[in-house]
């Protein structure tokens, strides 16, 4: 498995860059929603339409919600690859519980796994010490705009999210 982080200090726009990523994916007609932590109930875990998650995608990333964190964990499929996408992260304890633990995300047999990082606790080192291979390229950097638009801002994102996205995709083809 590859780990790939998006790495900034707190309201530099990595939740925000990871919606993109998620959205880009689900906006491609070979991706397959294997499964979704945004739902209180677990009926729809496994179950999600991937119309209704791009829609809730779609919604939070319009009004711009740092709420979003319902969605969590989405697991999706695309030409047989297994890409765990989370928009927690932010402590290296949540990450691998995540990928240990709480979620049962092994049982997927993740070929990436993506999340957010606050850079004030050296990832690269952090990450380099638990996965062997990790590399240095997987850590997309995430700047804040302080005195942007909301506009301007949500284009920073989806900048981002888009190169998070192309990293992915640089992986699993």
């Amino acid at each position: 498995m590859e780990l790939v982080i998006i790495s900034g200090a707190s309201n530099s726009g990595k939740t925000g860059a990871i919606k993109h990523t998620i959205k880009y994916f689900l906006e491609l007609e070979e991706t397959r929603i294997v499964y979704v932590s945004c739902f209180r109930s677990n009926e729809n875990r496994y179950n999600c339409k991937k119309e209704y998650l791009l829609s809730h995608i779609n919604t939070s990333i319009e009004i711009g919600l740092h709420s979003d964190r319902n969605i969590g964990l989405v697991i999706l499929e695309y030409k047989g690859s297994i890409i765990g996408i989370s928009t927690y992260g932010d402590s290296l304890p949540k990450i691998k519980g995540y990928l240990n633990t709480s979620m049962n995300v092994t049982e997927y047999n993740l070929d990436v796994f993506v999340c957010g990082r606050h850079d004030n606790n050296e990832p690269l080192r952090e990450f380099a010490e638990w996965i062997n291979d990790f590399k240095a390229e997987n850590v997309i950097p995430s700047k804040g705009i302080k005195n942007g638009s909301d506009e301007d801002k949500d284009r920073a994102n989806a900048e981002k999210g888009k190169k998070l996205f192309d990293r992915i995709m640089k992986i699993i083809q």
